[in-house]
């Protein structure tokens, strides 16, 4: 084992409460994907193809939450408490493992969002059934794959006390450890550039639609101007929801991917406000994940409304909403 744990840190005031909010924000992303999934396992609507990846996003923000929580609640299981020493080897150890995991599950199912979407919108091929299955296991195959390379290197992942209470420093400069370091930044920069290549391409392509349209409907080539908006809307749409998905992942992601990288690259520990603000963003992320694909998507909607057995919008507050 090359990493050193400290296994007698003491809460703070300031850190304890921080495990609180963290703890509280965990049940609400419990509460929140365990919703989304179960609409997704109940409505059939919800299971097309472009959905199964989304439900595998879904999966990953509730394994991380669950997970997570499970550590707290142990914690203060035992007393945690202001003053009071928490955590141990083997839950700093499982906490690292799991992060990996889910990180590596949830980066990975918005890639092959992205990727689906390129496939439909900007090349006009509809992935079957199976290969988006397929793109979905190898999200959770690539995940697990880190995570246990991770573990068999000996150099766990450990985030530092400022507010996960596990103190431990990266040894990352052994031929082993520097295979994962490559690994691991180059599935967090590619998937990054992915994502930049990916929706440039759609936008391109939406706007080359939109101008192609605007000709022929100028040149009289298309009678039907409803087909030509909807068309370009349907596409329009479709790079949106998934952009905006990326685009809050990319925001609250960024600083945890930071302070990972800079640990394994330079073997030091990185600034504790870094780790604080990358685990407190990460966690928002996966409570409101399923809040953000509810918003985007009416299908998402009308499911939860049937649920909870809410009335359906009239067209009267659907006017008096767009009158405002």
């Amino acid at each position: 084992m090359t990493m050193d744990y400290t296994l007698g840190f003491e809460y703070t005031n300031w850190s304890f409460y921080v495990e609180v909010i963290l703890s509280a924000i965990q049940i609400c992303g419990v509460i929140f994907n365990g919703f989304a999934l179960i609409l997704y396992c109940n409505y059939r609507e919800l299971r097309t193809r472009p959905n199964y990846l989304t439900a595998s996003l879904i999966v990953a923000d509730l394994c991380f939450c669950a997970g997570c929580l499970l550590v707290h609640i142990f914690n203060f299981a035992a007393g945690a408490a202001p003053g009071v020493t928490g955590w141990d080897n083997i839950k700093c150890q499982f906490i690292g493992v799991w992060i990996m995991t889910t990180d590596a599950s949830a980066l990975g199912s918005l890639a092959a969002i992205a990727t689906e979407r390129w496939f439909t919108i900007v090349k006009g091929i509809t992935l079957s059934k199976w290969q988006v299955i397929s793109l979905a296991a190898g999200v959770w195959l690539w995940g697990g794959f880190m995570s246990g390379l991770q573990y068999s290197f000996g150099g766990h992942y450990v985030l530092q006390a400022s507010a996960s209470y596990c103190v431990g420093q990266w040894h990352g400069h052994e031929a082993k450890q520097l295979i994962f370091t490559l690994l691991t930044f180059t599935t967090i920069v590619g998937t990054y550039m992915w994502f930049v290549y990916v929706y440039w391409s759609i936008y391109r392509f939406v706007k080359f639609v939109h101008a192609r349209m605007q000709s022929a409907l100028d040149n009289g080539g298309l009678s039907d101007t409803t087909v030509a908006t909807d068309e370009r809307d349907f596409q329009i749409r479709l790079a949106i929801k998934s952009a905006i998905l990326v685009g809050v992942f990319t925001i609250c992601w960024t600083p945890e991917h930071m302070y990972f990288l800079y640990e394994m690259i330079s073997g030091r520990p990185s600034p504790a406000w870094l780790d604080s603000v990358g685990v407190i963003m990460l966690v928002i992320n996966a409570a409101v994940d399923p809040l953000v694909i509810l918003m985007l998507d009416s299908r998402w909607k009308r499911a939860s409304r049937s649920i909870l057995r809410l009335p359906e919008p009239t067209p009267r507050d659907v006017n008096g909403k767009l009158a405002k």
